[in-house]
């Protein structure tokens, strides 16, 4: 199968931002998910709507912190299509094993029979094959996703690329460079539990360029990252 233009730049976009593909067990084929609040859930069916031209695609209202807020998810059950988008987008971490019943299956003593089943730990990275096929759609789906924006004098803009390594996070300012001729700079915080994370900014000049580049693909409900008018 192959993607069509808004699929590609909706997915791709999505995965860099808060899209994920997931295997429930390392054999197994992948499967898409993300969720967002209630407050964006015209921009999930947007997405849903792109998505659904060559995916079955499952919308659904969850509750979320034990019922004190609601998300609005958007799914795509296991697709062998996913295999390959997986391996450029995650790094395997560890295998453990799992066990399995097998409620079908009963031992002599009434008990269920189970095997153990192999289950691989997966980390997100950048891959930058993938980065060099993003366009301004793309793009504009991972700053609706990841991206936000505050106002001083002018309008300043940063993505939140936190799930990313020091070294992945300065290959995006040098996609940006040589892609968009747009200027960002990485800012490292440290939190809480003693790790650093990174994601990119950008001054009020180059903020400006990259709101002017996305905002005709931001959906309505989106406008506000892109005029601070939240």
């Amino acid at each position: 199968m192959e993607l069509g233009y808004q699929q590609k730049q909706v997915l791709f976009g999505s995965l860099l931002g808060d899209g994920g593909l997931y295997k429930k067990y390392s054999y197994g084929n992948p499967h898409y998910s993300e969720q967002h609040c209630i407050r964006q859930s015209d921009y999930c069916k947007w997405k849903a709507m792109i998505l659904r031209e060559q995916f079955g695609v499952k919308e659904a209202i969850y509750n979320a912190d034990r019922g004190t807020r609601k998300t609005y998810n958007i799914t795509i059950g296991c697709n062998a299509f996913f295999k390959e988008i997986h391996e450029a987008f995650y790094r395997l971490l560890r295998k453990a094993y799992i066990k399995h019943y097998a409620s079908k299956r009963i031992n002599k003593d009434g008990t269920h029979q189970f095997q153990y089943i192999e289950k691989g730990y997966y980390k997100k990275v950048l891959p930058l094959s993938i980065l060099h096929e993003i366009d301004e759609l793309g793009l504009a789906v991972w700053f609706m996703d990841d991206g936000s924006s505050y106002k001083r004098h002018s309008i300043y803009c940063m993505i939140a690329t936190d799930n990313f390594t020091l070294e992945e996070n300065q290959a995006i300012v040098q996609w940006f460079h040589n892609r968009w001729d747009i200027e960002c700079k990485i800012e490292s915080v440290l939190r809480w539990n003693g790790k650093t994370y990174h994601h990119v900014i950008f001054n009020s000049v180059n903020s400006r360029k990259l709101v002017d580049l996305i905002t005709p693909y931001v959906v309505e409900c989106m406008k506000y990252k892109v005029t601070n008018n939240a």
